[in-house]
């Protein structure tokens, strides 16, 4: 990390800065740019502050050095290599290609199908939970993710769930989406597209986060952050669970 200078990165956007405060008594989730995390009852304010600040840097800065939709492999190789560098240990993204058999797909149903294979039951539910908020189409905070995941044809977006165990170690169950479509993509997670003229890729890893590596930098992550980035971080409403 020695050669790797923050303040050189190129990022795609430039505005304000933010803040964020969250409650830990809560289940809790937030878009930033094209990624939606639930996060469980307990991790702390500071910790879900820096897994989104962190991950949305590596996002802008992807963003900065390749096209995030038309160059999609080569932006996960560069989102990637700035996580590693900034307190994120992070594994290869092995692409494969969603089986879909029937003539229409739906990403929210595509989505769950492939996530199921990887994750726990608990997470799972979090995870259908954090669907079912995407799923409102009205909220200006889904707006605001479909706005960051997609152009008019294409979409890049990354979702799953964050978590903090008793040791303190900090774990993101995430999948990774590609999808292109003759179709122009308006609400991103309920449309039904037609899968003759569409494709969907995707890819699952769990990323570990070390605070203590990132608290080094934390500093000037967000005078980067401050100086480049919109406000993109906002906290999703969660629909109340039956």
């Amino acid at each position: 990390m020695d050669d790797f200078d923050i303040q050189n990165l190129r990022l795609a956007r430039a505005s304000d800065s933010f803040k964020l405060h969250v409650k830990t008594n809560k289940e809790t989730a937030m878009i930033g740019e094209g990624q939606a995390t639930t996060f469980t009852v307990g991790m702390s304010p500071q910790n879900k502050m820096d897994v989104m600040n962190s991950t949305l840097l590596a996002q802008l800065a992807a963003s900065g050095h390749c096209h995030r939709f038309n160059q999609t492999k080569e932006w996960y190789q560069y989102y990637s290599h700035i996580l590693e560098n900034i307190g994120w240990t992070v594994t290869a993204f092995n692409w494969s290609q969603a089986s879909v058999k029937d003539s229409t797909l739906s990403l929210n149903k595509v989505i769950l199908q492939f996530l199921k294979t990887y994750l726990t039951a608990n997470q799972m539910v979090a995870v259908e939970h954090l669907i079912d908020a995407l799923e409102n189409t009205e909220d200006p905070v889904v707006k605001t993710f479909t706005a960051g995941a997609s152009d008019s044809h294409q979409a890049n977006f990354q979702l799953g769930t964050c978590a903090e165990d008793e040791e303190g170690t900090i774990s993101f169950s995430m999948g990774a989406f590609t999808f292109s479509t003759s179709e122009k993509i308006t609400n991103l997670m309920v449309t039904e597209y037609n899968t003759d003229t569409a494709m969907f890729e995707n890819a699952f890893q769990t990323m570990i986060f070390n605070p203590e590596v990132y608290g080094r930098i934390r500093a000037a992550i967000l005078d980067k952050l401050a100086q480049n980035a919109t406000d993109l971080i906002h906290e999703l409403t969660l629909p109340s669970r039956h």
